[in-house]
């Protein structure tokens, strides 16, 4: 049985008929955090609330598997077993798939409605601006990239190490505020190796893409980035993605991981 994670546009292109279950076989489809909660805040639900139905139902029937701790969590249980996720932001996300997959889209009442614009619009502003910061981030980039060693000594620089040193400060804010005791991830445990298409996703995306290609970081890759934590070697990552899926075919390490039909 191959074990393969899914991209939320997998649960979309299933509810619209792009992707057909039937035609694929031994195959275990696992459903992610990250899935939970974009399907939970996209701005469908104000424009194509029947198309959020569908996915929602076209997740129920199809998953096999549901990985419900949010990526930083997941990555501390990776590295430490004392820690116990917080899954109770995720299980009631999950409760509201319940109404919502049978819900009668006229009996919402208007002030539900009006509640959820305003939720769902402060998420995309939220992202807008964190999007904005990357990319003038990586302007400073370029320059310095075009100052000092230049693209060709730039693409062979190995950044692994780095990455790693910043998902485990990332852990570290993240748990002084939201865990009962800090955490962090040791740079030479063997846990890493969990995570090599994580990993090399970020770094090869970043450098290759963003810091010398023409690439613009876009709202969207914050989660699809985050959603790889899920894969480990022996699995699969099913995108419908073209962007994902060039990068991922382009790179000898990353191919092995990435699963089209």
């Amino acid at each position: 049985m191959q074990n393969i994670i899914c991209d939320t546009n997998i649960w979309y292109d299933i509810a619209n008929g792009r992707k057909s279950i039937e035609q694929l076989s031994g195959v275990h489809l696992i459903g992610t955090s990250v899935n939970i909660t974009e399907i939970s805040s996209t701005p469908n639900l104000l424009s194509n609330i029947e198309l959020v139905a569908r996915t929602v139902n076209s997740m129920r029937i199809h998953v096999h598997e549901i990985v419900i701790s949010n990526p930083i969590e997941y990555l501390i249980s990776l590295f430490h077993s004392d820690f116990k996720p917080d899954t109770n932001i995720e299980m009631r996300l999950l409760e509201g798939f319940n109404i919502l997959k049978d819900i009668d889209v006229n009996s919402i009442p208007a002030q539900n409605v009006i509640d959820a614009e305003k939720q769902i619009k402060e998420i995309v502003n939220s992202q807008r601006e964190f999007t904005n910061t990357i990319n003038e981030g990586l302007l400073e980039v370029k320059k310095n990239i075009e100052k000092h060693e230049g693209i060709e000594e730039h693409s062979k620089l190995d950044f692994i190490e780095i990455w790693k040193k910043y998902f485990s400060d990332l852990v570290l804010e993240y748990s002084k505020q939201y865990c009962v005791k800090e955490y962090e991830l040791d740079i030479n445990s063997k846990s890493w190796d969990q995570l090599e298409f994580f990993l090399y996703t970020w770094e090869s995306y970043f450098k290759n893409d963003l810091e010398i290609g023409k690439r613009k970081f876009d709202k969207n890759d914050w989660g699809d980035l985050f959603n790889l934590v899920y894969v480990y070697p022996g699995s699969k990552y099913w995108t419908s993605e073209r962007k994902w899926n060039l990068i991922f075919n382009s790179n000898e390490r990353l191919r092995k991981y990435n699963f089209s039909t």
